[in-house]
C-alpha cells in the first residue's frame, strides 16, 4: 500500500508462476472476479486470479479453482462491488459487536432480514460524530463461495475485499474501480459503495462483450448522486481516480470531470496485489462464518489471554514470596546479631558463638550449680512445686523416682477420681505434669492387704520443668 497522500499505484504485473512455483508458499491470495461464479462467455467454467508470496518473492497466475496452489495461509479477496458500507451509531461497549445488534441496525437502515447478510464493524467509532462503518455482504453468496473453496480443501485465513488495497490513500481522494458489471467507489478508509450494474447475475453467454463493458464516457448514476450528496453536506471529494479492469476501455476523463465537476485522473489498469508479509492482519468480512481448521498447537491461542493473566499472577506471587523471604531472613539475622551482642555482654570471655541460646543456657546452669542455687529441674525444686497440688487432692504417694530433669510419682487418689480431675489438679505454672497410667486397686486374692487401700485410684505422674 502507498503512504497517505501519495497516488495509489496499481500492482505491477507479477511474473507468471503457474509452472515455476517455489517448493513452499507462505501465502496464496485468491481474487474473485466481480461476476463470480458466472461462467465465461463460451460456457466454460469461470476462472479466477491468484497471487502468492514465498518469503520476499511474489507471483501471480490465473485459472480455475482446482488449479489454485496450496500454501500455509490462504486469503480470499472478494470484489468491492459485493460489499456495501453504511455509517450508523451503535451501542457502547461489547454489545456493539454482537451479531444480533449489528443485524438489527442493518435491518432498520436497509430493510433487509438480519439473517440474510453478514455484517462486520470496520474499525472503532468515529470520534467526530460517533458513527461506525459497517460492511455488509450477502450471506448466501459468501457462504456459497466458502463452500466451493472448502470442496477443494481451501479454508481462507480471512476474507477481505478490494477496498483494503485502497485504504491508505490520502484524505479527500476517491477511487473508482470500473468492472464489467459496474465496480465500486472507494471513499476513504474502508468505506465503499457498489456502482451501477453490481450484482448482475446474467451469464456472459447472454450478453455480448461490448454490451457488458461500460462506455468510457458513462458516469454511474450512483456516483453522481453520491458526489452531489457529499457536496451538499460540505464534504465533496478533492480528487477522483479511475481504475479500469483489464479489457475495459480507458475512460474519457474530461467527460467525467465535466459531469462531476471535480478533478478526475486516469489511474490505469486495476490489477490484483500480492499478499502482505503479515497475512493475518487486516479486514475479515467472514468472522464467525468461515471455519478455519486449527493447526497443531494453534488451539493455545484461545487461552492466550488466560495464560497471560495466570503468568502475571504467578510472577507477582513469586515476587511477593521472595520479598517476604528476604524480610524474614533479614529479621532472623538482626535477632541473631542482637542475641550474640547480648551474649557477649553477659559472657565476654566466650570466643566463638555457634548457638547463643544453647550456650547461654549451659553457661547459666553451670554458674548457678556452682553457686549452690537449685535449678528448675532439680529433684527438690520439682517436688516442692508439686507438694501443694498433691496435698490439695488428698493423694498419697506410694513411690518416688527421679532421673535427671524428670520426677516420677506413684500416687493414689480417693475412689472414683477421674483422669480429668487429676490433670486439672496437678497443673503448676512453669511445670508440666503428664499422667502416664491410671488404674484402680483391686483386692488381693488370698493374700494380706497391700499398702494402698482397695478401691482407690492409682496414677503414675511424670513431672518436668516447662521449657
Amino acid at each position: 500500500m502507498s503512504p497517505p497522500g501519495q497516488p495509489v499505484p496499481t500492482a505491477e504485473p507479477l511474473p507468471a508462476s503457474a509452472s515455476n512455483l517455489p517448493a513452499r508458499l507462505d501465502c496464496v491470495q485468491i481474487h474473485l472476479p466481480d461476476d463470480w461464479p458466472a461462467p465465461a462467455a463460451d460456457g466454460t467454467p469461470a476462472t479466477l486470479h491468484w497471487t502468492w508470496r514465498s518469503g520476499t518473492q511474489t507471483g501471480s497466475a490465473s485459472g480455475m479453482l482446482e488449479a489454485v496452489p496450496r500454501a500455509r495461509d490462504c486469503l480470499l479477496v472478494i470484489p468491492g462491488s459485493r460489499v456495501l458500507t453504511v455509517r450508523t451509531r451503535l451501542p457502547v461497549g461489547r454489545a456493539a459487536r454482537q451479531p444480533q445488534v449489528l443485524g438489527h441496525a442493518v435491518e432498520d437502515m436497509l430493510a433487509v432480514a438480519p439473517d440474510t447478510v453478514v455484517v462486520t464493524p470496520l474499525g472503532a467509532p468515529d470520534t467526530t460524530d460517533g458513527h461506525t462503518v459497517l460492511a455488509i455482504v450477502e450471506r448466501a453468496w459468501l457462504s456459497g463461495v466458502l463452500d466451493s473453496l472448502a470442496l477443494e480443501g481451501i479454508t481462507p485465513l480471512r476474507v477481505t475485499s478490494d477496498v483494503e488495497h485502497l485504504a491508505s490513500q490520502g484524505p479527500g481522494i476517491w477511487s473508482v474501480v470500473r468492472q464489467p458489471h459496474g465496480g465500486f467507489v472507494h471513499l476513504g478508509g474502508f468505506e465503499s459503495l457498489p456502482l451501477d450494474g453490481t450484482g448482475d447475475t446474467m451469464s456472459g453467454a447472454s450478453l455480448a462483450a461490448d454490451e457488458r463493458s461500460p462506455a468510457p464516457h458513462d458516469v454511474p448514476l450512483a456516483l453522481q448522486l453520491l458526489v452531489s450528496e457529499r457536496r451538499a453536506a460540505g464534504k465533496p471529494p478533492a480528487e477522483l481516480r479511475i481504475f479500469s479492469a483489464a479489457g475495459i476501455c480507458t475512460p474519457e476523463v474530461a467527460a467525467w470531470a465535466q459531469r462531476l465537476a471535480l478533478p478526475v485522473t486516469d489511474a490505469g489498469v486495476w490489477t490484483p496485489w500480492p499478499p502482505a508479509l503479515r497475512a493475518g492482519r487486516g479486514l475479515n468480512l467472514a468472522a464467525g462464518l468461515n471455519r478455519r481448521p486449527a493447526r497443531n498447537g494453534a488451539w493455545l491461542g484461545a487461552y492466550r489471554g488466560a495464560a497471560a493473566v495466570m503468568g502475571a499472577v504467578l510472577v507477582g506471587h513469586l515476587a511477593l514470596t521472595a520479598i517476604d523471604n528476604w524480610r524474614m531472613a533479614r529479621e532472623i539475622t538482626q535477632l541473631r546479631d542482637g542475641m550474640e551482642a547480648r551474649f557477649r555482654q553477659m559472657f565476654p570471655e566466650t570466643r566463638a558463638i555457634a548457638d547463643p541460646v544453647l550456650q547461654m543456657r549451659r553457661l547459666y546452669e553451670a554458674r548457678s550449680g556452682g553457686s549452690g542455687v537449685a535449678a528448675r529441674d532439680d529433684f527438690l525444686t520439682l517436688l516442692a512445686h508439686m507438694a501443694n497440688p498433691i496435698a490439695a487432692t488428698g493423694a498419697q504417694a506410694s513411690a518416688v523416682r527421679f532421673e535427671p530433669g524428670v520426677l516420677t510419682l506413684e500416687l493414689s487418689f480417693a475412689p472414683g477420681t477421674s483422669l480429668d480431675t487429676i490433670e486439672s489438679t496437678l497443673k503448676a505454672e512453669g511445670f508440666r505434669a503428664t499422667v502416664d497410667h491410671v488404674g484402680v486397686v483391686a483386692p488381693p486374692a488370698g493374700a494380706a492387704p497391700g499398702r494402698t487401700p482397695t478401691g482407690r485410684t492409682t496414677a503414675t505422674i511424670r513431672v518436668v520443668a516447662a521449657p
